[in-house]
């Protein structure tokens, strides 16, 4: 029982940063179940977010990116 309830929590967790075509973009979670990445994510501005959000748009609907 204790193992379905840590499995339960864990699919609750936001892993998924973007689902595209192509590819997904995760967020890293260490063994101690903590995104240092997540985290300064959402500390950051508005604007700074939505960049790395459209960044993760192209990551995830092309197959390659380009300089």
């Amino acid at each position: 029982m204790v193992l379905f309830i840590e499995k339960a929590i864990k699919i609750m967790k936001q892993y998924i940063a973007y689902e595209g075509s192509e590819y997904s973009i995760e967020w890293y979670y260490d063994a101690h179940d903590t995104s240092i990445a997540l985290e300064y994510f959402q500390k950051q501005p508005k604007e700074k977010q939505r960049k790395l959000l459209n960044l993760f748009r192209l990551m995830g609907e092309q197959a390659m990116l380009s300089t």
